[in-house]
C-alpha cells in the first residue's frame, strides 16, 4: 500500500532518466581507480589509452575494463584513431558536475 505522499508516483519520464543517470555517475566515482581515471580526463581531454595505462600504473587489462565500465555508463567517449583510443569525459555538463564531485571527494 502506497503513502498518500510518495512522490516516486508523480516523477515524469524524465526526472526519472536523470536520477538513473546521476546513480551512474556516482556507482562509477565510488571505485578508487575509476575517480582517478576520470581526474586523469578531465586534466587532459582526448588521452590516448595508452597514456591511461602509464599514468594510472595499472594493468592494461584492469584498466581496459574500468573503461569498458564507464563507456558503458556513458562517462565517457571515444575516438578511434588507427589502432589507438582516445577516452574523453562525455560533455560539458558532465564534466561540471565531475568536477565538483571530485573536489568534494578528494
Amino acid at each position: 500500500m502506497k503513502a498518500k505522499n510518495d512522490k516516486s508516483a508523480s516523477l515524469t519520464p524524465q526526472e526519472i532518466k536523470a536520477i538513473n543517470n546521476a546513480n551512474s555517475i556516482m556507482i562509477a566515482l565510488r571505485n578508487p581507480l575509476r575517480q582517478r581515471i576520470i581526474k586523469l580526463l578531465l586534466a587532459s581531454p582526448n588521452m590516448p589509452v595508452n597514456n591511461i595505462i602509464q599514468k594510472t600504473k595499472g594493468e592494461q587489462s584492469i584498466i581496459s575494463q574500468h573503461l569498458g565500465i564507464l563507456r558503458e555508463w556513458k562517462v565517457v567517449t571515444t575516438i578511434r584513431e588507427g589502432r589507438s583510443i582516445r577516452y574523453s569525459i562525455n560533455n560539458r555538463r558532465l564534466n561540471y558536475l565531475l568536477n565538483r564531485v571530485c573536489e568534494i571527494a578528494s
